[in-house]
């Protein structure tokens, strides 16, 4: 049997993981969200999850292309670490309380999972910037991509949005907003196992 990657002692509803993958899409998005330094660094990631226990097992918030948000296995992302050279990152709102995280996650149960993926968004991902200047939110408002249904659960569910102003949050403002203490980075949330799959925030 495989070793734990994520400790489940530490993990908790509502925290945000964040994933990088080897694949061209993620680095495209992180090329465009996060700028080109940081993907040569390998200090940014291309989509956020957010943590959900559900009778008794860990599932993370899932919005991802081509399918509807789901609730994905936690072990899925332990295979992927170790098969694909997925890297991760752990990240908790700064001052929110544990019963926030429960809403937040609650939140995402009862209106994300389920919900298209907004693939809209994604292609307009090259004018959001333009977009957001002219005070409009791009993509369709009934459909969710990754990081948009962790802000709207917190934001919904738990009255906290640590990625304000942005309208269209995407993985490289989660990684803003970390840098400007709206998160703090959890690496116990990893085992010393899983801590060789960590993204290093320390070097952003």
């Amino acid at each position: 049997m495989s070793e734990d990657l994520f400790n489940r002692a530490v993990l908790r509803p509502g925290m945000i993981l964040g994933r990088m993958t080897p694949c061209a899409i993620s680095r495209a998005i992180v090329l465009r969200t996060a700028g080109v330094w940081p993907l040569a660094r390998g200090t940014a990631w291309s989509h956020d999850a957010i943590v959900i226990q559900h009778n008794h097992r860990w599932y993370l918030g899932d919005a991802e292309m081509g399918r509807k948000a789901r609730l994905t296995p936690i072990e899925e992302w332990e295979n992927a670490m170790r098969c694909d050279g997925v890297r991760v990152v752990a990240l908790w709102p700064t001052g929110a309380t544990e019963q926030m995280g429960q809403a937040a996650a609650w939140w995402w149960q009862c209106n994300v999972y389920g919900q298209a993926y907004d693939a809209t968004a994604i292609r307009d991902i090259a004018w959001r910037w333009l977009a957001e200047k002219c005070g409009n939110r791009v993509g369709r408002e009934e459909d969710y991509y990754c990081t948009e249904g962790c802000r709207d659960a917190w934001l919904f569910g738990a009255e906290l949005d640590p990625w304000r102003p942005k309208l269209s949050p995407t993985p490289g403002t989660t990684r803003k907003r970390y840098l400007q203490g709206r998160f703090v980075a959890m690496p116990e949330a990893l085992t010393e196992a899983g801590r060789s799959y960590a993204i290093h925030l320390s070097s952003c």
